[in-house]
């Protein structure tokens, strides 16, 4: 069975070579809040947390 979840640095080499308009650190309330609203107003986000 293939592993679905991504690892870091697979992550990290994707969101490297990407362009975004707002990085938002910390997937907390306020953090999803942020990227939800973010997003919704046509920006493109990416959410680094800590899991």
């Amino acid at each position: 069975m293939e592993n679905l979840i991504p690892t870091r640095d697979k992550i990290k080499e994707e969101i490297s070579t990407e362009t975004f308009d707002i990085i938002i650190i910390g997937g907390g309330i306020t953090g999803a809040g942020v990227a939800r609203d973010a997003s919704l107003r046509g920006l493109k986000v990416v959410l680094l947390a800590i899991s």
